[in-house]
């Protein structure tokens, strides 16, 4: 007989009045798998997407917008490695978003914001994917004819600037400007953007197309009101005056709204970025720059003959707003090809290349594909299908660009969609320039911002295909790098990048069974700073999990936590740090530093300090907390292991993160409970409430059983097909569910009303299957007003038949469970229960916690309550 002796410290938890909740959830795609980059390392490659260039459908559904990205958008991002999405949340004074300021637009006429937000959707699924979403607004534009709020300074017309077809809102009015920036506010409080973004609408066309000297000019236009009562200090009777003033106007907006962006980054510990994209003209001039004592940029203006967005009828100052640092990127629409002879693109972004020098400000370049399709004469975007190809040349060759935005989205999406068609000159031109693509690009460092540095990893273990590594504080991302020779960080090792979250461990698929390949990882902070290479050292490691001391289902139960030092490595001192609650080591070592009354305090409570003599055979040590009572089931506790050596402690960045109540599912789940395990499941089924938030964002309180639907769904489906082969998909229709269902029915069986012969009843008669699902038939029961689903359900419990009623080869019921599935009302042409979103299907769907009583979830995932 084997005798391991254990090395345990064990400490007495009194927590008899301690119960915290936390509500922590994380989804369930964390990864893209795309497998290039590009050579230049960090570079933002962004395309515009906008409901008036026609890519948003119109009459938005849940499933529509779902199918927009998840068939069309992501995937050709990930074709072409771009890393950014520049979407419209605002057009013309309205809202694709939920608001109380803007009213709906008409394209999100149909979506209800407590059923499904689209923009919180698309933010969540492009940060899995390692894909940044910057909200595109524009201030000053109205649509009239919408419902305005009467918050919104369009209900009133005195606010409002028209001349023919065109309306604003009037820059000069100073109720107009603090209106604008609570709409900022109220994007960046409730919505995870990356940046906010404008365009290069500012002032408009009031009637005198910006004209200063030429009658008529600027002075008759509609807002020469505003300037005789805002314009103090200016000639009200002088245009040049005038559009100082008006160029002044825009000034105060932009401060104002880098101020809003810049308090709330610092107030929330965030890092959203404000970035503008006006036409790519400042200034007609001499194509000159120099440097005044500051390094700040003089000039004329670029060697060209466009429009001015300083003078015209915009009057935007964009030089003024880069010397006063009040933009974290600047992103010109160097739109023309660079043999036109107004403003080449060289001419253009060569001098904003200049100008761009000493600015602790980002430079991108705008690009305009859209002019290959074009009916106009755009110079080599028609005549030249290597134009696109050029411009990245020129791009990758000017010292301060870097990034680019592709105007617009249905020109990049016919570049994909026809890539094999030589035809098509856009296709052409993307063909031409993809190569600058080839490869996965990392976020350019933001100048403007004070670099956040992040520690790098320190544990990652590759097996099996699941590359496993600890989570850094404060990362954005992590870029996960590959190569069967020694790894050297170029960037065409990248194969994929992971999100952060806030788990110890993350983990990221390589399908990588043979150990082929060396792999390593490199973290991106908040401002795009990558880390150091990994520090692999650490000397000691917490393991991952916890286990249940072994102790009489009757008494109040402990949990083991586990830590192990590196071969040889032989400390002066180790053990452990107990925290209630989750916590960093960041946040440790910080209240380490700071003692309250000479004692360590972290979440409200005290840490416990415990060390450890001696090793096992398997160099670990471990912690037990013992004393914890049934209101402490289902608090986490967070273990640090610690070392000193050399009169130096060292704490773990590894943490091990758990509450006893995850540890008994945990046992559960892998059939390894244990009757004190199971004790515990039993006292958490009875005094504690679990608070879900269900995919379609409907609460309901239940137990430690699932209720979502779509995690329900996938474990159905696993489950049906591991009896039946991979018979049913994600994407299986109701009609495929019904023929699926009804396999191994006859004719006879038909006439004799029996279904005991079908694929679905054998499932739910299962012996497991049927203590695992037979909950959802008496769920149908309860909730069934169509007669036929509770017949059905009926029959699956019972022998096959029901009383001397047709069966109908489960149609009804296989209609009903698809639609609780998907949300959906399908009938096939007969009846089954509405799961469509309305009040009723939302009612249903919470009573599901009163059925489900078999399919455990991840408790520490959730907020909990006591009852």
């Amino acid at each position: 007989m084997t005798i391991i002796k254990r090395f345990t410290a064990i400490i007495f938890l009194i927590i008899l009045s301690f119960v915290v909740s936390f509500n922590e959830t994380y989804s369930a795609d964390d990864f893209i798998t795309t497998t290039s980059v590009n050579d230049y390392g960090q570079e933002l490659r962004a395309v515009w997407m906008s409901p008036i260039t026609g890519e948003i459908p119109n009459n938005v559904t849940e499933q529509s917008w779902k199918n927009l990205f998840l068939n069309e958008t992501f995937p050709m991002l990930a074709y072409y490695n771009y890393n950014t999405i520049i979407i419209h949340f605002r057009t013309h004074n309205n809202a694709y978003y939920n608001s109380t300021l803007n009213p709906k637009a008409t394209q999100f006429a149909n979506i209800n914001f407590n059923v499904f937000d689209p923009m919180a959707w698309l933010i969540e699924e492009a940060h899995n994917r390692g894909i940044e979403v910057h909200a595109w607004l524009n201030p000053y534009r109205v649509t009239l004819g919408q419902a305005f709020p009467q918050a919104n300074p369009a209900s009133n017309s005195s606010n409002l600037l028209t001349y023919n077809s065109s309306t604003i809102l009037n820059p000069g009015l100073p109720n107009v400007r603090e209106f604008l920036y609570d709409t900022v506010e109220e994007i960046i409080q409730n919505y995870d953007v990356d940046a906010i973004h404008f365009d290069d609408y500012f002032y408009t066309n009031l009637g005198a197309n910006g004209s200063l000297s030429t009658a008529p000019t600027i002075i008759s236009e509609p807002d020469q009101s505003t300037f005789e009562t805002y314009g103090v200090g200016y000639n009200h009777t002088n245009a040049v005056s005038k559009a100082n003033w008006r160029r002044e106007q825009v000034n105060i907006f932009v401060e104002g709204v880098h101020y809003v962006i810049k308090s709330y980054n610092e107030t929330n510990g965030k890092h959203i970025q404000f970035g503008i994209a006006p036409t790519g003209v400042y200034k007609n001039g001499n194509g000159v720059v120099t440097y005044d004592a500051n390094g700040l940029p003089v000039t004329t203006g670029s060697q060209t003959n466009g429009q001015e967005h300083y003078n015209s009828y915009l009057f935007a100052d964009s030089l003024h707003w880069l010397k006063n640092g009040w933009l974290d990127y600047f992103m010109p629409q160097s739109y023309w090809a660079d043999n036109h002879p107004a403003a080449s693109y060289t001419k253009v972004m060569g001098w904003w290349d200049k100008v761009f020098k000493n600015l602790n400000v980002n430079l991108y370049s705008g690009l305009g594909l859209y002019m290959a399709a074009s009916a106009n004469e755009t110079y080599n975007w028609k005549a030249n299908d290597t134009e696109l190809n050029l411009q990245m040349n020129i791009l990758h060759g000017l010292e301060y660009v870097e990034g680019f935005s592709v105007y617009n989205y249905p020109n990049l999406k016919i570049g994909y969609q026809e890539r094999n068609n030589p035809s098509n000159i856009v296709a052409r031109h993307v063909n031409n320039a993809k190569s600058h693509w080839s490869k996965i690009a990392i976020f350019p460092e933001l100048k403007s911002m004070e670099p956040v540095l992040v520690d790098p990893i320190t544990s990652m273990e590759h097996q099996g295909g699941t590359l496993s590594f600890n989570s850094v504080e404060n990362a954005k991302f992590y870029y996960i790098y590959r190569s069967t020779e020694e790894i050297t960080y170029d960037a065409s090792e990248i194969i994929g990048v992971v999100r952060h979250q806030d788990l110890p461990i993350l983990t990221y698929q390589t399908n990588d069974l043979n150990n082929t390949y060396n792999y390593s990882i490199r973290v991106l902070s908040p401002t795009n700073h990558l880390s150091d290479e990994p520090n692999l050292s650490e000397n000691a490691i917490m393991i991952p999990g916890a286990s249940i001391r072994n102790q009489d289902a009757n008494l109040q139960q402990g949990l083991r936590f586990y830590a192990e030092l590196v071969d040889g490595f032989i400390p002066e001192e180790k053990g452990f740090y107990v925290v209630y609650g989750v916590a960093s080591k960041a946040q440790l070592q910080t209240a380490i530093n700071n003692p309250i009354g000479g004692k360590t305090i972290l979440n409200g409570k005290e840490v416990f300090k415990a060390s450890v003599e001696g090793l096992d055979e398997d160099n670990r040590f471990s912690v037990v907390l013992t004393g914890i009572p049934e209101i402490g089931y289902a608090t986490k506790i967070s273990v640090f292991a610690y070392y000193i050596q050399n009169s130096k402690e060292t704490i773990t960045i590894t943490v091990s993160t758990r509450s006893i109540a995850q540890v008994a599912i945990n046992m559960a789940k892998t059939n390894e409970s244990t009757t004190a395990s199971l004790a515990i499941i039993e006292s958490v089924k009875q005094n504690f409430n679990v608070l879900h938030t269900t995919i379609d964002g409907i609460a309901v309180t239940g137990s430690i059983y699932e209720v979502d639907r779509l995690k329900l769904k996938s474990e159905f489906l696993t489950d049906y097909n591991n009896k039946f082969g991979n018979a049913l998909t994600a994407s299986s229709t109701p009609l495929q569910y019904k023929n699926q269902f009804s396999t191994g029915l006859t004719e006879a069986d038909n006439i004799t009303k029996n279904v005991s012969n079908s694929n679905l009843y054998k499932f739910f008669n299962d012996p497991i299957y049927q203590a695992k699902w037979g909950w959802i038939l008496d769920y149908f029961i309860s909730i069934d007003g169509t007669l036929h689903v509770e017949r059905q359900s009926m029959a699956l419990k019972g022998d096959g038949t029901y009383a001397d009623y047709q069966l109908w080869n489960f149609i009804h019921f296989s209609a009903t469970l698809y639609n609780f599935f998907n949300r959906e009302h399908e009938t096939l042409n007969y009846t089954a229960i509405n799961f469509s979103p309305s009040s009723t299907s939302n009612l249903n769907y919470q009573k599901v916690a009163l059925f489900s009583n078999s399919i455990l979830i991840d408790i520490d995932d959730y907020q909990v309550t006591l009852k």
